[in-house]
């Protein structure tokens, strides 16, 4: 019996496979949990986003100093119409979830309706109706396009797929037409009647080597 222990059977013994697989299974659960923990906060980002658009509806006090505005309210709403997009982008690097953009979008929506009636309420049924069926309208069209591009895509590449296809079978083509020069021509044409077998031998040589490969 051999008395000497390989390196595998030493880092065995020292460390079970079972300690192993636990402690892998620990990393990849830890590893999707941050995954998840950082989708989340840059999701709460971009929903930011879109809600400090309303801080100036919400702030009931005053500043003693309005940076040469009118009124506190109409700072803060300056202000946040300059900090939202840096939320929305600092969300965005992050990767978050898709539902999240549905926030900023409806308030931007929103914003955009007041533009022109800036005397609507919030809770108005057709401010409402007009907020919800433009984010339905966007996000519709952010899917076509995006269908359209993935078709075209595919399509692309389907026809690339054909023209290499295509190419191969050529190439293929040319090769056996080589080999078949190479072995019949070749033998029967260039080499002399006592070196013809010195050649089949070696070309079964080289044959070998390549199914070695």
């Amino acid at each position: 019996m051999n008395n000497t222990t390989s390196t595998e059977q030493k880092f065995n013994v020292r460390v079970p496979r079972e300690s192993i697989w636990k402690k892998l299974t620990r990393i990849k659960y830890d590893d999707q949990v941050l995954k998840v923990t950082i989708r989340t906060f840059a999701s709460i980002l971009v929903a930011l986003s879109g809600l400090v658009l309303f801080a100036d509806k919400v702030i009931s006090f005053d500043l003693s100093n309005t940076y040469g505005f009118a009124d506190t309210q109409t700072f803060i709403w300056v202000f946040m119409q300059t900090f939202s997009p840096l939320l929305l982008i600092l969300g965005l690097i992050f990767r978050p979830y898709k539902v999240a953009i549905i926030i900023p979008l409806y308030i931007y929506f929103i914003q955009m309706y007041w533009v022109f009636s800036p005397g609507v309420r919030f809770d108005d049924a057709l401010l409402q109706a007009y907020a919800i069926g433009a984010v339905i309208g966007f996000i519709a069209l952010i899917a076509v396009i995006n269908w359209y591009f993935h078709h075209a895509t595919n399509k692309r590449q389907r026809t690339i797929s054909q023209l290499e296809q295509a190419l191969d079978l050529d190439l293929i083509g040319g090769i056996q037409n080589l080999i078949r020069f190479i072995v019949v021509d070749v033998k029967r044409n260039y080499i002399a009647e006592q070196d013809k077998k010195r050649f089949v031998k070696a070309y079964m040589a080289e044959l070998d080597k390549i199914d070695k490969c």
